[in-house]
């Protein structure tokens, strides 16, 4: 097995631990205080609703073998549901705090730095021969993709915090 550049192998890290932080955001959301805004049953229904999806990116793609449901074709639209729901999840939850347009996006950008900077450790601690970090390395311009990602979200987090806030 030929030795990984180790420039591609924090790429890759960086890359799943975005992809991670980005599973990751709705239970951050909750976290600072997101279920405040919402009824118990919203929250509840939340939160299951996360932790499901959660639970089949987890089983999918944190593995450290190949499991043999890795690359069905059929499981492949249920991830994709499951990715599309904690997107939708994540920024339902940026609109508690009655914040529009800009607010909204920039702390989607800073809660989503935030998991994957949480995450990144946990990446490169546990799961580096998971299925994730594979396919992250399997791209070639991983560690490129990690730095602009990281680059344009810091500029956005940093606006978001230094520009006043307007509320609805």
């Amino acid at each position: 097995m030929m030795q990984q550049h180790s420039c591609a192998r924090w790429g890759s890290l960086g890359l799943a631990s975005v992809m991670l932080g980005l599973a990751m955001m709705p239970f951050f959301y909750l976290g600072i205080g997101a279920w405040q805004e919402l009824s118990t049953v919203a929250s509840a229904t939340v939160f299951l609703a996360a932790l499901v999806c959660l639970g089949f990116i987890c089983l999918r793609l944190l593995p450290h073998g190949n499991p043999t449901w890795a690359g069905a074709p059929r499981l492949w639209w249920v991830e994709a549901a499951a990715w599309i729901i904690l997107v939708y999840l994540g920024a339902m939850l940026t609109g508690m705090r009655l914040q529009t347009g800009f607010a909204r996006f920039g702390s989607f950008a800073l809660v989503w730095l935030v998991a994957s900077a949480a995450m990144f450790p946990v990446v490169g601690c546990f799961f580096r021969r998971s299925v994730l970090v594979r396919r992250a390395s399997a791209w070639r311009f991983s560690a490129l993709a990690t730095a602009v990602w990281l680059l344009i979200a810091s500029n956005i987090a940093t606006a978001f915090i230094f520009m006043p806030q307007r509320f609805v």
